[in-house]
């Protein structure tokens, strides 16, 4: 508190882009609700790119995705395309990069953000361009798991089936993802034998994995009891749907909720 009073005291220091940067960044992740101070932040982001070392470039860059990253948890879409913006300029000036290496985590949720804005032709470029950079034992199940996303979301399912099929996820979050990506495509082609032998599966996983976390598993089994309901519930009964619309909507851990109420 007594170093923000003595910047607020004096104005002109946030002339200087260290101090302006950190005072936008501490106020915006404090303030998390209010747009001021991360609008502030961006703009200071060409000044501190030709200033700052790389790797505190690196974190100035995860303060503004963080904020980011909140309000779209609060369902605000708007900043999607922030975020993305800031992937993408984070990108050229190398800011995501350890070692020459791209986590596999970024990869991941920089593409998520692309398909979630339906900027496809990019995602698809991004996918192959720095496909090389990931560390090399998660290589190839991070390409595969976010192409056959990208397939998924273009409606390319049998693309989409084959790559997921293929593959064994050694990552937790990766692995839940893929099963419920399976499920979405096998219920939205009627190919109901085989959603239900999923089902059962994800259902004895969630039981059975110790590193799933229990807001994970709270989701994941929601998004179980709610497909199941979806499959029984007959298309002209409305008020049926209408209160199973509610059910999802008052259910605050609840995997792949978008789709759900879609497919509503």
């Amino acid at each position: 508190p007594f170093v923000l009073d003595f910047v607020r005291s004096r104005p002109h220091l946030l002339e200087h882009p260290a101090v302006a940067v950190y005072f936008h960044g501490y106020l915006a992740l404090s303030e998390p609700l209010e747009d001021e101070h991360f609008f502030a932040l961006k703009k200071q982001l060409p000044k501190a790119a030709a200033q700052f070392p790389l790797e505190d470039l690196r974190d100035v860059y995860l303060l503004a995705i963080n904020f980011c990253i909140h309000r779209i948890n609060l369902r605000e879409e708007a900043y999607l395309r922030e975020v993305f913006e800031l992937y993408k300029n984070g990108l050229e000036s190398d800011v995501f990069f350890e070692n020459g290496q791209l986590s596999r985590f970024t990869y991941t949720n920089m593409a998520l953000a692309g398909l979630r804005l339906q900027e496809f032709s990019w995602v698809y470029e991004f996918l192959h361009n720095q496909r090389e950079k990931l560390p090399e034992p998660q290589r190839q199940g991070a390409f595969s798991f976010n192409l056959a996303r990208y397939y998924c979301e273009r409606g390319d399912y049998n693309q989409a089936m084959s790559l997921l099929l293929e593959m064994d996820f050694d990552d937790v979050l990766h692995n839940l993802t893929a099963k419920a990506m399976l499920a979405k495509m096998y219920f939205e082609t009627e190919t109901v034998t085989a959603l239900d032998s999923l089902l059962a599966s994800l259902a004895a996983y969630l039981r059975r994995k110790r590193q799933v976390s229990e807001q994970q598993r709270s989701a994941y089994l929601n998004f179980i009891r709610f497909v199941r309901k979806l499959q029984t519930l007959p298309k002209r009964d409305k008020a049926g749907r209408s209160a199973l619309k509610t059910e999802i909507l008052e259910t605050a851990l609840v995997a792949e909720k978008d789709w759900l109420l879609r497919m509503l």
